[in-house]
């Protein structure tokens, strides 16, 4: 009922003020000056013990080693594999790597994402320079350490920094998206966000910005029929969910600066993403709670509309050079092949555990919603936006998806192979997650 958000962000602000309170009084044991001591103390024992157990590392190469995670290269490519399909460049390769020349320089917002590594995965496999725009202060993995990757480190709503991320860029891809609760943070970290993004990219004079929405902008629910890019975004666009609406408006945007300034922007629309780096307890396939109970949208027993993160990457580099394609948007969903309950039994046999499996009406779901909205409206709760049947109806996502457009414009091949996609989608993720 209160607007400081879950009980994990209540209990983190409840804890700074522990904290402060405690400046003029007596501390808390768990926050004493004696525990940090004590912590940085023994952090420093434990990277003492490592540097003294690793072997000296190969001689004169000052050459980042690239990983290329559940990618198979022969090792007549430069590359050993180890544990799980891991390809990893040796010191002579990655040396090599780092004096070649490149296609082109690109940016990745949004490049330390789910499908941003994968995107950045597949571009340095194909001989881009790639430059990653995160706030983040800490590289993750070794990817982020080759020579043709450069991380950049700011927010990409600071003009500042994102000018200078650009400098020498020709392609930019946007993938980053807010995670926030209420529509005006929507509307100022993800809309003007990437309004920003767009008249920079004008600036700069980039060939090309390609940006990626969601296909929970459509309609989906029972009467949707066959979807294609004609078809149009969700009508009812304002009474849907935050991310779906906050997508839609930044295209609209975008192709709005496309029309009066000629923005070249490609927008691609990915279907339930699933790989390597991802979630098995995927929210596209039901509600979870916690990693053993999902409710499922309706029944679960269509096809739900899968595409492997490898693909989508794919097709998204495919559109850098491809001519005649700016103002297109492009939806990127696999063949049918996995229902929500065939998605959830491969789960639980990966993992080895009985998943509790229950069908939920969208109704209850609603109804539910409803509930909620009128104890908001009763307290005079910040954010008490009225309940859409229509929005919890898409989550079913009873739609039939044509990609054909991506697939003759950008001659895009999604997977098409049941097990592959079992494989890479469902069983890599869970093994990760079992790690």
């Amino acid at each position: 009922l209160s607007d400081r958000g879950n009980a994990f962000g209540y209990s983190i602000q409840r804890s700074l003020q522990a904290f402060y309170a405690s400046v003029t009084g007596a501390a808390d044991s768990r926050m004493s000056t004696q525990l940090g001591v004590d912590v940085v103390n023994l952090c420093h024992d434990i990277a003492n013990q490592v540097r003294s157990d690793v072997p000296p590392p190969e001689a004169a190469c000052s050459a980042k080693p690239l990983v290329v995670a559940n990618h198979r290269r022969s090792e007549s490519d430069g590359f050993h594999t180890g544990l799980n399909g891991t390809a990893t460049a040796s010191c002579s390769t990655a040396c090599a790597l780092a004096d070649r020349e490149y296609a082109a320089t690109t940016l990745v917002l949004g490049g330390t994402g789910f499908i941003g590594k994968e995107l950045v995965r597949q571009l340095v496999e194909r001989n881009y320079r790639v430059k990653v725009l995160s706030r983040a202060s800490a590289t993750p993995g070794d990817l982020f350490e080759h020579p043709a990757v450069e991380m950049v480190r700011g927010s990409m709503a600071n003009p500042a920094v994102l000018a200078g991320a650009l400098e020498g860029v020709d392609h930019v891809f946007h993938l980053a998206r807010a995670h926030v609760k209420r529509w005006a943070d929507w509307q100022q970290l993800d809309v003007q966000g990437t309004k920003t993004v767009a008249e920079a990219c004008l600036r700069a004079g980039v060939k090309r910005l390609i940006y990626t929405g969601t296909i929970d902008s459509y309609y989906a629910g029972r009467g949707a029929g066959t979807i294609r890019e004609e078809t149009g975004l969700d009508r009812h666009i304002r009474r849907r969910n935050y991310y779906a609406r906050a997508k839609c408006e930044a295209e609209s945007l975008l192709l709005d600066l496309h029309r009066r300034h000629r923005l070249p922007v490609v927008i691609f629309r990915p279907g339930i993403v699933l790989g390597p780096g991802g979630s098995p307890f995927h929210w596209g396939v039901g509600m979870w709670s916690g990693n053993t109970v999902c409710q499922l949208w309706g029944e679960g027993k269509h096809p739900l509309p899968i595409v492997l993160v490898s693909d989508v990457a794919a097709a998204m580099i495919a559109a850098i050079d491809e001519p005649g394609i700016e103002g297109e948007s492009f939806n990127l969903v696999g063949e049918p092949s996995l229902s929500a309950r065939e998605y959830l039994d491969e789960l639980g046999r990966t993992l080895n555990v009985r998943l509790d499996v229950i069908p939920k009406p969208i109704w209850q779901f609603y109804l539910a919603d409803m509930l909620k909205w009128c104890v908001k409206c009763a307290v005079r709760h910040p954010d008490r936006k009225l309940p859409s049947y229509r929005d919890w109806e898409s989550r079913t996502q009873r739609a039939r998806f044509d990609c054909t457009k991506a697939q003759q414009r950008l001659k895009w091949r999604p997977t098409t192979d049941r097990a592959r996609i079992v494989r890479e989608g469902i069983v890599e993720p869970a093994a990760e997650f079992a790690q």
